[in-house]
């Protein structure tokens, strides 16, 4: 999942690839890691839009490369989980880098 987090994944083909059941998947993926697939694939995609816009890209195209069906499903997931939207996260990421190490704009 980590390595193919940008591709559309579907449960049926995962739980194939590895011998189970799709429920049988769900069930040992929530026991081992306290989530189900979907959740960690959407950390996945998550930290991935988050490394893509601390690199400069747009919150559009981080989305579109992160695997997200577009900008504002991004927007949902970024801000439940950070508590700032995409736009504002990249806006910091930019002011930050504007900055040197002594935290004196550049």
């Amino acid at each position: 999942m980590q390595a193919r987090f940008g591709e559309p994944l579907l449960l049926k083909s995962l739980a194939q690839e590895v011998g189970l059941t799709p429920f049988q998947l769900i069930r040992r993926f929530k026991r081992r890691l306290g989530m189900t697939p979907y959740a960690r694939l959407l950390q996945f995609r998550l930290e991935a839009a988050a490394r893509l816009m601390r690199r400069g890209a747009v919150p559009s195209q981080a989305a579109l490369e992160a695997g997200f069906y577009d900008q504002s499903a991004l927007n949902k997931h970024f801000k439940r989980a950070f508590g700032v939207t995409p736009g504002q996260f990249a806006r910091a990421e930019r002011s930050n880098s504007h900055q040197d190490p002594a935290g004196v704009a550049s």
